[in-house]
C-alpha cells in the first residue's frame, strides 16, 4: 500500500496508480485486515480519483464496482461490473472480482465460475486466481470438482500457501478431515501455530473427532492472536451446535460491516 501512495504523490494523474490503491484498500477490508468502515471509503476515494482522470478505465470501473459488492450495494455493483466488462472483458482482476464479490453471492454460480476460470486464462501464472476459484466451485456446490481442480494447483507449486489453505478447504468440505489436519501441521509447519485455527475444528468434526474439535474450538475463542474474524468464528458455533453463539458472532459481523456475509448463502 505504501509504495502506491508513494506512486500518486509522484503523479497525481496516474489513473492505474489510484487502482492500485483502491485495491489494495478492498483488499484489506476483504480480508478482514482493516475495518470495512475505516477501508472502503479510502478505496471508493481512490477509485473514484481514477475515473475522474480517465472515465474510460475499465480498471477503475471494477475497482468501484467491487467496492459496492463488499458494502452490499448490489445494483451498484451490478452496473460497474457490467461498465469494466464492457470496456475491456480481457482484464483478469476484473473477471476474477466479478465472479469472487458478485456472481457468488448473487448466486450465479455457473457464471462465477466462468468469469474466474476466465481471469486464470489470461493470467495463467498467478497461483492466487487459480487457487480462489476452489471457492466458486463449492459454492456451487461442487465438491468434487473443487477438490480435483485445486489438487492439481497445488501440485504446481506445493509450497503456495493459498493454494494450501483452499485444498485443506476443499477437503474439509469433501469430508477429508484426516487430509485437511495433514496440511494445516504444513501450513502451521510456516512459523504461524495458529494458522487456520477455525478450519481446524472443522477437520476434527470432518474427521470424526468431536473431543479434539472441542478443544480446538476453546483454544480458538481464547486466543488473541490469529483469531478468525466473527463471521468464521459463527459459521463454526453454528457447526459446533452452538446457535446462540453463532447468532451472537453474526450480530456483531453484521454490525462491522463484515463484507464475508456476502457468502453467507454459499457457506
Amino acid at each position: 500500500m505504501e509504495f502506491f501512495q508513494q506512486a500518486v504523490k509522484l503523479d497525481p494523474n496516474f489513473a492505474m496508480a489510484h487502482v492500485a490503491l483502491a485495491n489494495t484498500y478492498s483488499i484489506a477490508a476483504f480480508n478482514m485486515n482493516t475495518p470495512a468502515g475505516e477501508a472502503l471509503p479510502l478505496a471508493a476515494a481512490a477509485a473514484e480519483r481514477a475515473l475522474a482522470i480517465d472515465p474510460a478505465l475499465a480498471d477503475a470501473h471494477a475497482a468501484k464496482a467491487s467496492i459496492a459488492a463488499m458494502d452490499w450495494r448490489w445494483e451498484d455493483a451490478k452496473r460497474g461490473f457490467a461498465r469494466a466488462l464492457e470496456l475491456n472483458p480481457d482484464v483478469a482482476e476484473t473477471q476474477f472480482r466479478y465472479g469472487l464479490v458478485y456472481l457468488i453471492p448473487m448466486n450465479r454460480f455457473d457464471e462465477a465460475i466462468a468469469a474466474m476460470r476466465r481471469a486464470t486464462e489470461l493470467e495463467p501464472q498467478d497461483m492466487l486466481y487459480a487457487a480462489v476459484l476452489t471457492r466458486a466451485y463449492l459454492a456451487a456446490g461442487k465438491t468434487r470438482e473443487a477438490l480435483d481442480h485445486v489438487k492439481k494447483i497445488h501440485a504446481l507449486d506445493p509450497e503456495h500457501v493459498i493454494t494450501m489453505e483452499w485444498h485443506m478447504i476443499a477437503s474439509i468440505a469433501a469430508g477429508q478431515g484426516a487430509e485437511a489436519l495433514e496440511l494445516i501441521a504444513k501450513i502451521r509447519s510456516k512459523g504461524n501455530p495458529r494458522a487456520g485455527a477455525g478450519f481446524a475444528v472443522m477437520a476434527y468434526l470432518s474427521a470424526g473427532k468431536p473431543e479434539d474439535a472441542q478443544r480446538e474450538w476453546r483454544s480458538t475463542l481464547d486466543a488473541t492472536a490469529s483469531r478468525p474474524s466473527d463471521y468464521y468464528l459463527a459459521l463454526i458455533a453454528g457447526a459446533m451446535g452452538d446457535r446462540d453463539h453463532a447468532f451472537e458472532l453474526f450480530e456483531h459481523a453484521f454490525a462491522s460491516r463484515n463484507p464475508r456475509l456476502m457468502y453467507l448463502q454459499s457457506d
